[in-house]
């Protein structure tokens, strides 16, 4: 069964008092459910959450395909998601499965409970211009696409200082980590971030990281202790 969002479109799901379920049931195996956004279509989930009541979900789908077009909200998605071209994936609701970005940005704060392939793609947590948390509780692997991590103040924790990226899992890294400094953030000596964890093995490593402003970086892999992290010290470049 194929469920599609023409261009232009927005498909929204409101929860003003209640929980509302989009779900198709049935067509596993050879004849998969797919929610295929097409450009410039957009899908919201739970504009209003009330206190008691937990949002609005999507399930009963096996692949939910975003193509120059946009998945947010605070409820919950289950079922496999593509991000082609301009996607956005975003907000603060739990992804059950799995992500590919073959292009596009993954720029969710909270849970995603499956393996996440970053291809071409962009992973902002908790979207541009916020601190926000990922935790991903499956293997991350990237091989030509960014990580983001905004940094606030680096005095404070990860995740409430700067973005955090936390991986329940094995991780296979290439390509690019780059730091963002927001709300008038100035790195200082010393200024110590560990933006990057994971608890399983890891092949590879960041092949660049670099910054918008001028700073050079001491980086890290420290694995003797789990969960293992990626630690980044700071020295600013006169």
């Amino acid at each position: 069964e194929l469920i599609g969002v023409g261009g232009g479109d927005t498909f929204r799901i409101n929860n003003a008092s209640a929980n509302t379920v989009f779900s198709v049931n049935g067509g596993a195996g050879t004849n998969p459910d797919i929610l295929d956004l097409t450009p410039n279509a957009s899908v919201e989930l739970d504009s209003i959450n009330l206190p008691g009541f937990p949002g609005s979900e999507i399930i009963g789908i096996e692949q939910i395909i975003l193509t120059n077009s946009d998945l947010s909200g605070i409820g919950n998605i289950s079922g496999d998601i593509t991000l082609n071209g301009t996607s956005n994936l975003s907000g603060s609701g739990s992804v059950t499965g799995n992500i590919t970005l073959n292009d596009g940005t993954l720029s969710t704060s909270g849970l995603i409970t499956g393996n996440v392939i970053n291809q071409v793609g962009t992973i902002t947590p908790g979207g541009a211009g916020a601190i926000g948390t990922i935790q991903i509780q499956g293997d991350f692997t990237q091989t030509r696409g960014i990580v983001n991590i905004e940094v606030e103040n680096a005095g404070l924790a990860a995740g409430t200082g700067y973005d955090l990226l936390e991986i329940i899992g094995d991780v296979t890294l290439g390509s690019n980590l780059r730091l963002l400094p927001i709300n008038a953030y100035t790195p200082a000596d010393n200024d110590t971030l560990t933006p990057f964890t994971y608890t399983g093995v890891r092949t590879g490593v960041f092949s660049v990281i670099n910054s918008t402003t001028n700073t050079d970086f001491t980086d890290t892999y420290n694995e003797l202790t789990p969960p293992s992290n990626l630690t980044l010290v700071l020295n600013t470049v006169p």
